[in-house]
């Protein structure tokens, strides 16, 4: 189980420091299903939880270091969300405790279903604003690094 867990985490963790994401939507679903299609065991869906807020915690730090020096962080507004969130992290833990599994996992494939939705959205309207001019600038890739010439 151990060594699942550790291949698991090198995927999760880069997928979320490229994505810049918590972890919990590819971590929460690959330590639900992995091992127990491995037949290495399995976990519940609270353990998982914990696990996960812990990921998010150590890929969080060492994203905002990265991103930080790219100058990708704003802290003002950093500490705007990041204060609310964690005194509710801390009381939605709290009242997790006290949950059925079932309707934690409702909830978070609700939330995943509606983050999907929002993106695809997103894309869809956005879509007919990318030209390869938006490619240079820092919100996509640095084309004139990768390519010279263009």
């Amino acid at each position: 189980m151990i060594i699942t867990l550790f291949f698991l985490s090198i995927i999760g963790g880069f997928l979320s420091g490229f994505l810049g994401i918590g972890g919990a939507v590819i971590m929460v679903p690959l330590m639900l299903t992995i091992p127990e299609l491995l037949n290495v065991g399995n976990l519940p869906v609270k353990t998982i939880a914990g696990l996960s807020m812990v990921q998010a915690f150590f890929s969080a730090i060492s994203g905002i270091i990265v991103h930080k020096k790219n100058s990708y962080v704003d802290f003002p507004t950093l500490l705007f969300i990041g204060i609310p969130m964690s005194i509710f992290s801390f009381a939605g833990s709290f009242i997790s405790k006290y949950m059925n599994h079932l309707l934690i996992l409702i909830i978070f494939g609700v939330m995943v279903l509606f983050s999907f939705f929002i993106l695809l959205y997103n894309t869809i309207i956005n879509y007919n604003n990318i030209s390869i001019e938006n490619f240079s600038d820092n919100n996509y890739i640095n084309t004139k690094k990768v390519y010279p010439s263009l």
